[in-house]
């Protein structure tokens, strides 16, 4: 009687594992795609970190719009933590549906800018470009990840004039 309850508990236990090694197969979310996000500021390597009050990368789209935001709307950054600085490498477009190379524009007025801040200040792009190579918003029904790719480079200024120049961005990011 033993053996027989062995047998059975080990089939069963076969049997889930091959459903739920199934259900990982069929369910995309469940695959990893690593994210990278860099750049030069000043001719110096910017790699975001998640460290402390630094978040890393964060992203955000919506190709259909919600809570207030148009379609198409598309924030994404990156944060480094230095010993006594943040600093943010980031921008916002919209509406991106699809895509191609947005130009930036020199105003936050503008559907399409970039930023640079630190603890003291924000500088806004007042020359520059972003080429979305891939684009592939998330799902809901199933859910499956979005995920967006492509090169950046800006220039930005303080009211005051100071700039900086960001060059050799790239980014892979996942979109959720």
């Amino acid at each position: 009687m033993k053996k027989i309850i062995y047998l059975l508990t080990s089939a069963l236990l076969l049997s889930l594992s091959s459903c739920k090694k199934k259900e990982d197969k069929e369910r995309p979310e469940f695959d990893y795609q690593p994210q990278h996000f860099s750049c030069y500021v000043n001719g110096e390597e910017f790699v975001p970190r998640v460290q402390g009050m630094c978040g890393g990368t964060k992203t955000f789209y919506d190709p259909d719009g919600f809570l207030n935001t148009n379609p198409g709307y598309l924030t994404f950054s990156g944060s480094k933590c230095l010993a006594d600085d943040v600093i943010d490498v980031g921008f916002t477009l919209n509406p991106i549906l699809e895509v191609g190379n947005y130009q930036l524009q020199d105003t936050t007025m503008e559907i399409c800018f970039g930023f640079y801040s630190n603890v003291n200040e924000i500088k806004y792009s007042y020359n520059g470009h972003i080429n979305i190579t891939k684009l592939e918003p998330q799902t809901y029904r199933p859910f499956v990840q979005g995920r967006i790719e492509g090169t950046f480079e800006m220039s930005c200024a303080n009211d005051q004039g100071d700039t900086v120049h960001i060059t050799d961005g790239s980014f892979s990011l996942n979109l959720r």
